[in-house]
C-alpha cells in the first residue's frame, strides 16, 4: 500500500505542476511573444457601401458600356452611388464597379487586389498602413467586426484617414454614418 500512496502522492504532485504550467506560465509565455501596439489619436474615418440598384429610383436613367461586355441601362442615380462607393449590386445580382475612369462587372464587389470585400476591410493611405496590416479602432461602435485588415485604398483616402467597408444596402449606409469621426486608431508593429 506504501507504493500506492507514494504513486497517488507522485500523480498529484505532476498534476499540480501541470495545471501550473497551463494557467500560469504558458500565458505570461505567450503574452511576451506578442507584438506591441501602435496606437495614434486623431484618425479621420468614413464609411462606404455597396449600394442597392433597387434602392435607386430617380426616374432618370443612363447607358453605360461595362468593359469587356454590353451597353446596359441604368437608373442615374444609382450610377452616381456606385462612382462615389466603387461597386453596387444590380437588380440581376451581379455588381457593377467604377474605377480607372471605366465600368467593370463582377460577381462580388472588389478591392483594390482584386478580392471581394469582406467586413473585415477597410481602405487607407498604404503609405500610412500597408497593406495586410492588421488594424484596431478601440472606441468603435461593438457591432462592427474587427480586427480590420488593410485591403483597400481610395481617392480620397490620404494621410491618417481610414473608410470602414460596412456591407450593401440601406443598413450598411446607415452604418457608415455612425463610423464618421475621429477616432483613436491601433495596430500590429
Amino acid at each position: 500500500t506504501d507504493d500506492i500512496v507514494t504513486d497517488f502522492l507522485l500523480a498529484n504532485m505532476m498534476l499540480k505542476t501541470y495545471l501550473f504550467i497551463i494557467t500560469i506560465l504558458l500565458p505570461l509565455t505567450a503574452c511576451s511573444t506578442v507584438a506591441p501596439m501602435t496606437c495614434e489619436d486623431d484618425w479621420q474615418l468614413t464609411g462606404y457601401f455597396v449600394p442597392i440598384e433597387k434602392d435607386y429610383i430617380s426616374g432618370s436613367s443612363n447607358k453605360v458600356k461595362v468593359k469587356k461586355g454590353e451597353t446596359i441601362s441604368f437608373d442615374r442615380a444609382f450610377l452616381a452611388a456606385v462612382k462615389l462607393e466603387g461597386w453596387g449590386k444590380t437588380n440581376a445580382g451581379w455588381y457593377l464597379g467604377f474605377y480607372g475612369n471605366q465600368w467593370h462587372k463582377s460577381q462580388y464587389p472588389l478591392n483594390a487586389k482584386g478580392q471581394p470585400l469582406t467586413l473585415s476591410s477597410i481602405a487607407a493611405d498604404t503609405n500610412q498602413l500597408p497593406f495586410g496590416r492588421q488594424v484596431f479602432i478601440p472606441k468603435l461602435n461593438s457591432t462592427i467586426k474587427q480586427p480590420f485588415i488593410v485591403t483597400d485604398v481610395g481617392q480620397a483616402i490620404k494621410g491618417r484617414r481610414i473608410d470602414i467597408y460596412t456591407g450593401e444596402g440601406k443598413e450598411a449606409q446607415q452604418l457608415t454614418y455612425l463610423v464618421t469621426k475621429k477616432h483613436q486608431v491601433c495596430w500590429k508593429n
